[in-house]
């Protein structure tokens, strides 16, 4: 998923294990129940602007 677009995108349910978001937009994404996403993920992610990260 390297430099992916995610801006605005509804990621519900997703299955992230193994995932690398190095260069994605994810601002404003929303990240309810996801699976697989780490503790490093999970910082980065609401730093990006990202929404609704499982603590």
């Amino acid at each position: 998923m390297v430099e992916t677009e995610f801006r605005h995108a509804n990621l519900k349910d997703t299955q992230l294990i193994g995932s690398d978001f190095s260069g994605c937009r994810v601002k404003g994404a929303c990240f309810t129940d996801p699976q697989g996403l780490t503790c490093q993920h999970k910082p980065w992610l609401i730093a990006n602007g990202s929404f609704n990260i499982p603590t």
